[in-house]
C-alpha cells in the first residue's frame, strides 16, 4: 500500500514551505508521496502546454530533496488538448519530462472534470500510452480517468 498526499484540490494552492512543512510530518508517519496537482495553479490546468516556471522545477527539487519522499506531479490537459495534435502531445512529454528532471518518480496524467466526449477512452488511453513511451521506465504513470465514479456505462 502507497500511502502519501495529493495536493490536488480547488482552492489556493499550497506555498512551497507549507508543502515542505507537511511532508516533513508525513514521511517519518509512513506517508512519503507528495503529488504535487493543484486545480488552480493555472500551469497544472489552463496553461498546461506552458513549460513549468523555474519556481515549479525548484520546488519540486526541493521536495524532492527531502530524505524519504516520493514526489509525484501532475498535469491536468484535459480541457483543450488535442489528442491527435503531434504539438500537444509534444508539450506534455517535455513539461512531464522536466518535472521528472527535477525529481518526480510519479507523473499524473489527470483527465477528471472534463466533458467525456465520444471515444474519451480510447483517445485518452493512446496519450497516456505514447505519454509512456517517452518516459524512462522507472517513472509510474497515474491516470485520472474522466468518468471515475457511478456504476453506469459511459
Amino acid at each position: 500500500m502507497q500511502r502519501g498526499i495529493l495536493e490536488g484540490f480547488y482552492g489556493p494552492p499550497w506555498s512551497w514551505d507549507d508543502r515542505v512543512v507537511v511532508m516533513e510530518r508525513c514521511i517519518p508517519a509512513g506517508w512519503p508521496w507528495y503529488v504535487w496537482a493543484p486545480k488552480d495553479d493555472p500551469v497544472h490546468r489552463e496553461q498546461w502546454r506552458a513549460p513549468f516556471p523555474a519556481e515549479h522545477l525548484a520546488g519540486f527539487a526541493r521536495l524532492a530533496a527531502l530524505p524519504g519522499l516520493r514526489l509525484g506531479v501532475g498535469v491536468s490537459p484535459g480541457l483543450t488538448i488535442d489528442t491527435d495534435s503531434a504539438a500537444d502531445r509534444q508539450a506534455l512529454a517535455s513539461k512531464v519530462a522536466s518535472a521528472v528532471d527535477a525529481g518526480a518518480e510519479l507523473v499524473m496524467v489527470a483527465l477528471d472534470d472534463i466533458p467525456a466526449g465520444p471515444d474519451a477512452g480510447a483517445r485518452h488511453g493512446d496519450l497516456v500510452a505514447g505519454l509512456a513511451a517517452l518516459l524512462p521506465d522507472d517513472v509510474t504513470i497515474v491516470v485520472v480517468p474522466t468518468d471515475y465514479t457511478g456504476v453506469s456505462g459511459t
